[in-house]
């Protein structure tokens, strides 16, 4: 399968590929499609809000839910992190784990 990619400023006709797959697939399965379609696009669109650092912004609110690629260098891994609120105890950087 080849996936047509597009600028994240430039949004698919949603409704246009939901009637081709319903003729296709039948209404459940293109709306399985369509959350996974829908899916796909907010990671996208996520990642591409990602900023790379070398190092770390300070952890506050200002940052809550944002993430950052700490790049790696010299042949050494990118690790990606999410600021998230520690519950009362203020704000911190919290690695995500790729498996």
């Amino acid at each position: 399968m080849i996936i047509k990619s597009r600028p994240v400023t430039q949004l698919p006709d949603v409704e246009r590929i939901k009637d081709e797959m319903t003729k296709n697939f039948g209404l459940e399965m293109s709306e399985i499609l369509i959350e996974a379609l829908r899916n796909i696009y907010d990671d996208i669109v996520n990642l591409e809000k990602t900023e790379r650092v070398t190092s770390f912004p300070t952890a506050n609110l200002e940052h809550r839910g944002k993430f950052v690629l700490v790049e790696g260098t010299s042949g050494a891994t990118d690790d990606l992190y999410l600021c998230v609120d520690t519950g009362g105890a203020g704000y911190n950087w919290a690695k995500v784990t790729i498996t």
